[in-house]
């Protein structure tokens, strides 16, 4: 919890679990674990227990009789997948690397999913190696967004290729959704993009403006991510053919032959003559 106040700034802050919750409310700490009269960026962790039991975080300021507090509370979960989960996902995320290793000419990196303590995913800025952080995926489980995964998987995979290729807005988040978006559109997987879409629009963004404001987060807004893709989905084609000219020439030669074989409806067929002709013309060299 972060406390906004210039001075003053102090609030005492609580998990409980429902029969602790009882106990505070009626004046008495009980068994609540935190941080009394707190001051500033306030952190603790809770080792909470018992399946599907519901647990409370409270702001107390009843001991400051005149004065408000603003405060912007944030709360990381981590939560263990089962085994089988975490294989299953291990085995999804690995099939997409092999697919992306024989469709792009790229160096090799790794995907990798594991507890980070937080609902994140990131892309190592040295290697273009990819986290997805099991408490994230486990946030889409259980709100019947598993396709949100699938393109943060791909929103990772734009910093990685971008970074990798050389490009000087590989770390640019807009960039990224735009990319995860267009893959999903080659695909015709316009679940995930929807899954991805609802997502964005359940958090809150009032809280998230507040966040940042004393954060480095650089992402965009989540109400502004789902209007930035949503319009993309409504209007794919000079998106996509923005993509397709950057993309095409980092494409293996078997992958361009295949889009020959079978145009989609945003492919550039011109754009992949041109390419054919440059790879043979190299080789001839």
């Amino acid at each position: 919890a972060l406390v906004l106040n210039k001075t003053f700034n102090d609030v005492s802050v609580w998990v409980c679990s429902q029969a602790e919750l009882q106990y505070l409310a009626k004046g008495r700490q009980g068994s609540c674990r935190g941080i009394p009269k707190g001051k500033g960026s306030i952190r603790f962790a809770y080792p909470a227990s018992g399946v599907g039991a519901p647990y409370f975080l409270v702001l107390d300021n009843r001991y400051s009789l005149f004065v408000e507090k603003r405060v912007a509370p944030s709360v990381d979960a981590q939560i263990q997948m089962s085994q089988e989960d975490v294989e299953g996902f291990q085995r999804n995320f690995g099939g997409m690397l092999e697919a992306i290793l024989t469709i792009f000419d790229v160096p090799p990196f790794d995907v990798s999913l594991k507890p980070c303590g937080q609902k994140n995913a990131f892309s190592e800025g040295s290697s273009g190696d990819i986290t997805i952080c099991s408490e994230l995926l486990f946030s889409y489980i259980s709100q019947h967004h598993t396709g949100a995964a699938k393109a943060v998987f791909f929103h990772e995979l734009g910093h990685t290729l971008l970074n990798l290729w050389g490009m000087p807005n590989w770390n640019n988040e807009q960039t990224a959704d735009e990319f995860a978006t267009v893959m999903l559109i080659w695909m015709n997987d316009k679940k995930s993009i929807q899954d991805w879409v609802a997502n964005f629009t359940e958090q809150d963004s009032a809280a998230e403006a507040i966040n940042q404001l004393h954060s480095d987060d650089t992402h965009p807004l989540s109400i502004q991510r789902a209007r930035n893709v949503t319009a993309i989905l409504d209007n794919p084609a000079p998106t996509v053919a923005r993509w397709n000219k950057l993309i095409y020439p980092h494409l293996k030669i078997e992958a361009l032959r295949r889009i020959a074989e079978h145009y989609g409806p945003y492919d550039q067929p011109a754009m992949v003559e041109k390419e054919f002709a440059t790879r043979q013309n190299s080789s001839q060299r």
